[in-house]
């Protein structure tokens, strides 16, 4: 017999799970397009302004059996995170696992109920190299499932080295920053993660500075008091504009960009799905100094990331 042949038979026996081999490991890939057939869930939002990646991949603890009778559980210490260069692991670390909280959204039973949740960050220059494995034992076959996460197909617009995000900030805000558009904003500390990130824009519309969003994203606004909820727009890692979530409610005026959340109260032709950055509150005219939801460096992203929409029909 031929030796590609025998080669061919061999692989196909190791990958076939009536033919688990004692002892061997057999690596199964998982990325963004086969793992709709998979016993996975991968979720994933910017950290770090853009320059890391914060994933969470639901597990079914029982992997896919191969029959009903199967027993399968996770092995090897369940799942890790390595390195890799080029087919050579240079470090791996373990991740642990926990309860899927009740208030995931998109993650629909069992994994809802009984899957295992395991979260780590990822810088986006590594995405690349790093992978993420988890092992499962059969108690048919004495073999070992080892699948390994393409992470960078799970974050297109990280693969391009473009980041753009919506962050809340966390700490307060003077008052004549937002209002008058008076003192020193760059240096006020933000939450971890974006609200809004690239990933849950639709669309962006820059001659209206609107914004189509995913139906997560919209769940995520929040519903801010009287003297409004600050947020601040960021390119790149780049803080571009310093702006507000107000209601239409409010009776305070101001100066930056704000986003009226219930605008659709007073605009009732304004898409459900959609945010408008208005210049300022209540009027444009409130506004001081140039318009910064204009500045070049949000336009080049969002256009390169394809979220821009025609401004023209």
């Amino acid at each position: 017999m031929k030796p590609k042949l025998l080669l061919c038979l061999a692989a196909g026996i190791l990958l076939n799970p009536a033919y688990r081999v004692l002892g061997s490991m057999v690596i199964l890939s998982v990325d963004s397009t086969n793992i709709q057939t998979l016993p996975f869930v991968v979720k994933t939002e910017e950290a770090d302004y853009g320059r890391k990646i914060l994933f969470r991949v639901i597990a079914d603890p029982k992997g896919a059996p191969y029959a009903p009778e199967d027993n399968m559980h996770f092995s090897l210490g369940g799942a890790s995170l390595s390195v890799y260069d080029g087919t050579n692991c240079i470090s791996s670390c373990s991740v642990a696992g926990q309860k899927v909280p009740s208030n995931m959204r998109d993650v629909k039973p069992p994994l809802a109920d009984k899957g295992v949740l395991f979260e780590f960050t990822v810088g986006t220059n590594y995405l690349r190299s790093v992978e993420f494995e988890i092992g499962y034992g059969s108690t048919l076959h004495p073999a070992i499932d080892n699948y390994r996460f393409a992470l960078q197909t799970f974050v297109p617009a990280a693969d391009t080295g473009l980041s753009f995000g919506i962050y809340l900030t966390a700490e307060a805000v003077d008052r004549r920053i937002t209002g008058y558009g008076q003192g020193n904003w760059p240096h006020i500390r933000l939450l971890e993660s974006p609200l809004i990130s690239a990933t849950d824009i639709i669309s962006y519309n820059f001659m209206e500075h609107s914004m189509r969003l995913r139906l997560e994203a919209l769940a995520k606004i929040p519903r801010p008091p009287v003297e409004g909820t600050p947020f601040i727009v960021v390119a790149n890692g780049q803080r571009i504009y310093l702006g507000v979530f107000v209601t239409c409610t409010s009776s305070m005026s101001f100066a930056v960009p704000t986003i009226v959340v219930d605008r659709q109260a007073l605009v009732t032709n304004q898409p459900p799905d959609t945010l408008v950055i208005q210049r300022a509150y209540p009027q444009p005219s409130f506004g001081i100094g140039p318009d910064p939801r204009g500045d070049q460096r949000v336009k080049t992203v969002l256009n390169t990331l394809h979220k821009l929409k025609s401004e023209h029909p």
